[in-house]
């Protein structure tokens, strides 16, 4: 009973957390963006300039969209291989209902369930384990190219060294936790249950783990290129160093910062983004602007694609 007590009050202070963490993301953007008095304007101003004048090049990270999310398609085909042997449509589905439900729902839960329930294979529901997974191998590139945003940030070669150090020591023991409690002689309960949803993870052959990671690696060169496009489509005179290691450092902040994960995170981007440019003196306006077009693009014109495939969402198994 303890421990149910004590889980019961880790919830609200985490709620909590999450909700002190919002509000200041929100008033640090309305702080920093208050030195304009016309930022509404202006901003859409710049978006249908960059619509009126760049509109070949917006085509073309447009067009990088669908092969984005392809390759999450694939990734996630080989997610499940172990379990389901599934067409790449299929996935394709899979993956747009997730992205659909997730804009909705908070913590992600809508991303588990719209890829899971497409499916009404028996012990569908191991499939959390793959979609831990594949969330940790995103996590890898993330991680490493985050590594460039921080250095360009504090301008510190041993607060990276560091922090790789930390990095690395966490994974390895994330990964010893995750594999004893995966084992078969597990006597509580409580952790044969947790094996049920997370032993997937250890039945991965290493080819498998290596081709995920390699994807995911794939998708994130493709994101923080469409993102570098677009950023400088509204800041022409944008080191580009600079504005990379920007991008990195925005997709890394997206990561570890508590959040809800409601409307895909939107308002992280834009903290971070502003977080970071602000010191290397850009136009804040044009950062904001460039990270909305970014998340229509690749989160909310996706995530209207996915909504009518949770009609297709199996509630029972076979």
């Amino acid at each position: 009973m303890p421990s149910l007590k004590k889980a019961s009050l880790n919830k609200p202070l985490w709620i909590t957390i999450k909700l002190v963490v919002l509000v200041l993301l929100v008033g640090f953007i309305c702080l920093k963006l208050n030195k304009s008095r016309n930022v509404h304007e202006e901003m859409w101003q710049g978006i249908w300039g960059v619509f009126r004048e760049e509109h070949k090049t917006l085509l073309f990270v447009i067009l990088l969209m669908p092969f984005n999310w392809g390759l999450e398609a694939v990734k996630w085909k080989a997610l499940t291989s172990p379990l389901i042997k599934m067409k790449f449509l299929k996935a394709l589905e899979a993956v747009l209902t997730g992205l659909s439900l997730g804009f909705i729902t908070p913590h992600g839960i809508g991303d588990y369930l719209g890829r899971i329930m497409q499916n009404d294979a028996k012990g569908r529901f191991r499939l959390i384990g793959a979609v831990m997974l594949g969330r940790i191998c995103q996590m890898i590139p993330t991680a490493l190219f985050g590594l460039i945003g921080i250095y360009y940030f504090f301008k510190d070669l041993k607060l990276v060294f560091y922090i790789t150090l930390a990095t690395l020591f966490i994974s390895i023991i994330l990964y010893m936790i995750a594999k004893s409690l995966s084992k078969k002689n597990n006597s509580l309960g409580f952790f044969r249950k947790l094996r049920f949803y997370t032993g997937m993870i250890t039945e991965y052959r290493t080819r498998i783990i290596i081709q995920v990671i390699g994807l995911s690696m794939a998708r994130y060169v493709v994101f923080a290129f469409q993102f570098l496009i677009i950023l400088k489509l509204f800041l022409p005179d944008l080191n580009i160093w600079v504005g990379f290691a920007g991008v990195t450092w925005i997709l890394f902040m997206k990561s570890v910062l508590p959040t809800f994960n409601f409307l895909s995170d939107l308002g992280v981007r834009e903290f971070s983004a502003v977080y970071f440019f602000d010191i290397y003196q850009v136009d804040l306006i044009s950062v904001i602007s460039a990270s909305l077009v970014i998340w229509i693009i690749n989160i909310l014109i996706p995530s209207i694609v996915g909504a009518p495939f949770s009609l297709k969402m199996k509630l029972q198994t076979k």
